[in-house]
């Protein structure tokens, strides 16, 4: 790649790339190299979403968001180099505790959402600059060796004023975290969708079920039309009454009835963390 990174290992699938472990050789130091896979750079619409997806991620500023390092392209591959996370995902985490009942690290409640309040700060300083991420979930937030939160990929992203990229009928996202109207693309879908994803993702941190299961897409979207998710409380009475009601309101089928902003989420898990009302 233009003789500044050399691949190590293949690291993962991103919404809109492959991602690998790469040494940045000027600083000789690990990356986290996304690429555009050559195939799919001939094909306008994914390289259209690419280019929004290095956008996104390269305005954003923040303690909580994996900062991008540099971009280019080299004989037709398009790719963005971003800061290396050591650490694991919060997919990880959870398959850790529902198969071994332990963690590679075991997070506390209060850890838990306190990387909830991170996340949703971040995304406060994303949805202040026009960007929606839209695939927030597990595992797009990653934890490093000092129990940092990290946001990641925004491979889904939109950006405000941009024309949408979405045709009639496609299902942008993960239907378990995605907010109703985000799934069944009808009315405004804007930040509020974030919000409402992380709220899925901290109820499955603190109880280890989904907040929507199905078996199948057409359940799940079933299910996010019709049914009323169980209480966190109904799976864990050990829950507090007070996070229990942020996570109703977070996940709020109407988007109204939702909080306004991830930053007014990012209060009330503050208030919870100080056993403020």
């Amino acid at each position: 790649f233009a003789g500044r990174y050399r691949i190590e290992a293949w690291s993962g699938r991103g919404g809109m790339g492959v991602v690998y472990l790469a040494k940045q050789k000027s600083l000789s130091r690990n990356v986290a190299l996304k690429i555009l896979p050559l195939g799919a750079s001939v094909d306008s619409h994914r390289r259209k979403r690419f280019e929004i997806e290095v956008h996104s991620a390269s305005i954003l500023q923040h303690p909580n968001i994996v900062p991008v390092i540099g971009t280019g392209a080299d004989n037709g591959v398009h790719y963005y180099a971003m800061h290396y996370i050591e650490g694991y995902s919060l997919e990880h985490y959870l398959i850790e505790r529902r198969t071994k009942g332990s963690a590679v690290s075991a997070l506390s409640r209060k850890e838990i959402v306190a990387a909830a309040r991170c996340i949703a700060l971040a995304l406060q300083h994303a949805h202040e600059l026009g960007v929606v991420h839209r695939d927030i979930k597990p595992s797009n937030i990653m934890i490093d060796r000092n129990r940092n939160v990290w946001v990641t990929d925004f491979g889904l992203a939109h950006i405000e004023n941009e024309q949408s990229l979405t045709a009639t009928g496609d299902i942008i996202g993960t239907l378990r975290y995605m907010a109703p109207e985000q799934a069944l693309n009808s009315g405004v879908v804007d930040h509020r969708c974030d919000i409402y994803s992380l709220g899925a993702t901290l109820f499955e941190l603190l109880t280890l079920r989904p907040l929507i299961e199905g078996e199948n897409n057409a359940e799940l979207l079933r299910k996010l039309n019709f049914a009323e998710p169980v209480r966190a409380r109904a799976l864990d009475r050990s829950i507090p009454r007070d996070l229990e009601t942020i996570l109703v309101k977070a996940t709020a089928k109407v988007p109204e009835h939702r909080y306004a902003t991830a930053s007014q989420l990012a209060d009330d898990l503050d208030r919870f963390l100080n056993d403020r009302p």
